[in-house]
């Protein structure tokens, strides 16, 4: 098994999107770059280039190493950080598109296209327009305000 030999803070700076790689350069080691180094991560979301990430070199050489994933700071804080919250963004641009956890109101919500659903309390609130395709079976209230078209 291989042994940690340093974390390195560099950014990104080329990607390739189908192997899921990117290079890294580190400026303050001269502006060295990596080889293709993959990430810590089964989840597709690719940095762009000039994102600050953290590596872990293994000993072995430069290109035993992978990327542990970028890292906040002055540039990219997070939307609204507080305990209990989990959230992920789905685009550049924070709030946007992303989808949001409360541990403290036990509520869920997805925010994508113009349409925001919350889940709380056994209730799903749509924010935006709705299409329903096929049947729309309701057991329980349901409660519309608005225009319905057929």
């Amino acid at each position: 098994m291989a042994n940690l030999q340093e974390l390195r803070i560099g950014k990104i700076s080329s990607i390739n999107y189908k192997k899921g790689t990117a290079r890294v350069t580190y400026e303050y080691r001269d502006d060295t770059t990596t080889v293709e180094l993959p990430f810590l991560s089964w989840e597709y979301q690719m940095p762009e280039v000039g994102d600050m990430v953290v590596t872990a070199h293994l000993w072995g050489g430069a290109a035993a190493a992978v990327i542990l994933g970028p890292l906040w700071h002055d540039g990219h804080r997070p939307v609204s950080g507080k305990k209990g919250l989990y959230r992920k963004e789905y685009e550049r641009t924070q709030g946007a598109a992303y989808e949001e956890y409360n541990d403290t109101s036990k509520s869920f919500k997805v925010v994508a296209g113009g349409v925001t659903l919350t889940m709380q309390g056994g209730i799903l609130t749509v924010s935006g327009s709705m299409k329903v395709t096929g049947d729309l079976s309701v057991s329980g209230d349901l409660t519309v305000s608005g225009t319905i078209h057929n």
